[in-house]
């Protein structure tokens, strides 16, 4: 609950320049997860939030990540790329 309150307080909020935000601020460690803004140079108010996909095995940031925040804001969207924790090992228990 309290993500989902930093990401809706971050969305609501316009960045004048692009900054990496830590989830968990107490944690910087190289794969502790944190979300980075890429602010539009001319915003219509509107956030949109990426969640870059990866398999598993990797973060897809650059092209699923990056490049789709900065299509956003060609748009006018303020954009936030999530950059989270994947398994060590790539596999997934159920």
């Amino acid at each position: 609950m309290k993500i989902l309150t930093l990401v809706l307080t971050l969305m609501v909020l316009s960045a004048s320049a692009q900054q990496k935000i830590y989830l968990y601020p107490d944690n910087k460690e190289s794969d502790a997860p944190y979300i980075e803004s890429f602010p539009a140079s001319k915003p219509n108010g509107m956030t949109i939030l990426v969640c870059p996909g990866g398999g598993y095995t990797h973060l897809a940031v650059d092209h699923e990540g990056n490049d789709i925040a900065k299509f956003y804001n060609q748009n006018g969207f303020d954009a936030w790329v999530l950059h989270y924790r994947i398994n060590e090992d790539g596999k997934h228990e159920y």
